[in-house]
């Protein structure tokens, strides 16, 4: 037999094109002169044959009772080589309601045979909300992601100039949280963020959105608050749910967390300084005792601030070499980031960018020659991860020329902080476990 992709043949063994039908993911089926000779599960459950599994035959007709207006006898003959035919038409499903498909007919010349594949739009139609939800939202904790927080911000903004809109954006970073992910393993620390993400939603109304930032950072957006109190209040309610004790197994930890709290319009009416204060005000309640909340003060910090940013205390591994390259990587993107908020002078913010990119290729070959000389088994791996970032670096410098500050920040401590937690805390632990240790 054999099988068309892009309107070309190629040959097939007799015995894979059956495997290849049989594990589709969509209904086939192969008439022959009329006749359905093969089909697979997907078919035989959409049309209540059991026979067309097992080789029995069975006229067309008795499977898409549907007016296609083809002569199946003939159709082989009506069908040119690589020749795909489609007719959208309604068919009765199992439960008795109609149900809109696409038959799409490709000849299969050798044997004199047609593949009908039956495409069921409602099945089309549920991949592309399931293609929606995987790009907006967190793969682990299902909580909006930084994309769809920042979408529903800017909707809270339009509504805030046609009407009164007031509302509170929130930004959490979780207390005491590495030391529980080093502690007890990263499935033990997933289970737990999973955990919060409940108790985050579990505070506030169905109306309101809870996003992950990435990492143990969350973020919260409360339509209707318009004052500080009532922001405080909600900002203490989240904080006593997150002190009570998580039950994780054998495991049963504390958590705590720092909160941030920008007020729209008082703090300001655009995405960007709504961001920029909601993370000082986390920056200084962790400054202040951790386990706290702050509201900001309306006060835009100095650029200063942002390169003594509390983030960087998380980024020792326990490798001397790769730790001090993290580092210097860390203090690379805080130039960056103080270029941006002075103005993005070009000169200066092109130098700290060149100097960056410098420094991270100097960081990923040192890495690569530590697992070439310990010959580790993540090394294949851990150099797929260096493509994928450096894959990253053109859409990063255009949000680095482009882009608004809090954004920025945001994307650039995410893109290393996440590589340095999964890929080089891996790697850190192979080299240390085969005496690699500076």
């Amino acid at each position: 037999m054999a099988n068309f992709l892009a309107g070309k043949p190629f040959a097939l063994p007799e015995h894979t094109f059956p495997s290849i039908v049989e594990t589709a993911p969509v209904a086939m089926v192969v008439v022959r002169d009329g006749r359905c000779v093969y089909g697979n599960k997907a078919f035989a459950s959409l049309r209540a044959c059991p026979g067309l599994s097992c080789g029995r035959t069975c006229n067309v007709g008795d499977i898409l009772a549907a007016p296609l207006g083809l002569d199946w006898r003939g159709l082989s003959d009506q069908l040119a080589v690589g020749e795909e035919l489609r007719r959208r038409l309604s068919l009765i499903n199992l439960r008795g309601h109609s149900e809109d498909v696409e038959v799409v007919l490709q000849s299969l010349p050798e044997h004199r045979e047609v593949l009908v594949t039956v495409l069921q739009t409602g099945e089309e139609a549920r991949m592309r909300r399931l293609v929606d939800h995987l790009a907006f939202h967190d793969s682990l904790t299902e909580l909006p992601n930084r994309a769809l927080l920042f979408d529903r911000l800017s909707q809270a903004l339009t509504r805030l100039r046609r009407e009164d809109g007031a509302f509170a954006l929130m930004v959490m970073d979780l207390d005491g949280f590495k030391e529980i992910n080093d502690s007890w393993g990263h499935a033990k620390g997933d289970e737990l963020l999973c955990a919060v993400a409940q108790r985050l939603l579990s505070c506030v109304r169905e109306s309101d959105t809870v996003a992950r930032l990435g990492g143990d950072e969350f973020a919260l957006l409360l339509h209707g608050i318009g004052s500080e109190a009532e922001a405080e209040r909600t900002a203490k309610k989240l904080l006593k749910s997150l002190a009570e004790p998580f039950d994780l197994g054998e495991a049963r930890v504390g958590l705590g967390a720092s909160l941030g709290i920008a007020l729209c319009p008082h703090h300001g009416t655009g995405l960007d300084a709504l961001l920029s204060q909601a993370d000082q005000a986390m920056y200084r309640a962790k400054q202040e005792g951790k386990s706290c909340h702050a509201v900001s003060d309306g006060r835009r910090t100095e650029a200063g601030l942002m390169v003594r940013m509390p983030w960087m205390s998380g980024i020792p591994l326990g490798h001397e070499s790769v730790d001090e390259q993290h580092l210097r990587l860390a203090d690379s993107i805080n130039a960056i980031i103080e270029a941006i908020a002075n103005g993005r002078e070009a000169q200066t913010l092109g130098h700290c960018v060149d100097r960056f990119e410098f420094l991270l290729g100097e960081h990923f070959a040192h890495e690569e020659a530590l697992m070439a000389e310990a010959s580790l088994v993540c090394e294949e791996s851990h150099r797929a991860s260096h493509r994928r970032m450096l894959g990253d670096l053109p859409s990063l410098r255009m949000q680095i020329w482009g882009g608004t500050f809090s954004t920025t920040v945001q994307s650039l401590k995410k893109w290393l902080l996440d590589h340095i937690r999964s890929d080089d805390k891996e790697l850190v632990a192979a080299l240390r476990s085969r005496g690699v240790d500076s």
